[in-house]
């Protein structure tokens, strides 16, 4: 996808979010590497397969966003919010503000975790929120069985990781 293109799907896509008109985008397989989005509005975007290598996401909305098989190496997450993203299949390698632990369970979910607004906001299948109310969810569902001992530890352990935590 070259610049005018991409320029003209995020145009379209900022008129969705405003419901001006404008119509849902298509930025899947875009090549984004190493764009400055810093802030920017992606929420519900389809950035399936995207290249975002490098890209600078420090802050942005990326609640609902497809981030299936998008290439997020090395990218700065610090900040964003992922709530409901899709990154199934992502390459996370090197990102920055965001960790990935797993698979963990009979159902092979991944524990994802970023750093927002000065806490840790973990997220496992649809469930987002923080540590606390991760562990009570999952003593809720797994009780005390051995899976859900897994599942506590490795939130301990991504918790535990003071140095990839941003400094503001």
């Amino acid at each position: 996808m070259n610049r005018k293109k991409w320029l003209e799907q995020v145009q379209k896509h900022k008129n969705w979010l405003k419901s001006q008109n404008g119509e849902k985008p298509n930025l899947m397989d875009a090549d984004l590497w190493g764009a400055n989005l810093r802030g920017a509005n992606l929420r519900d975007a389809n950035l399936r397969g995207a290249n975002l290598r490098d890209a600078n996401l420090w802050g942005a909305d990326l609640r609902g966003a497809n981030l299936r098989d998008a290439d997020l190496g090395r990218a700065d997450l610090r900040g964003a919010n992922l709530r409901d993203a899709d990154l199934g299949r992502a390459d996370l390698w090197g990102a920055k503000g965001i960790k990935m632990f797993g698979p963990i369970g009979a159902e092979s979910r991944f524990i994802y975790a970023n750093w927002k607004d000065g806490k840790v906001m973990f997220q496992i299948g649809c469930f987002y929120n923080t540590m606390s109310k991760a562990i009570e969810a999952i003593k809720k569902k797994y009780g005390d069985s051995l899976e859900g001992k897994d599942y506590i530890s490795a939130i301990q352990m991504i918790n535990r990781m003071k140095y990839w935590k941003q400094k503001e």
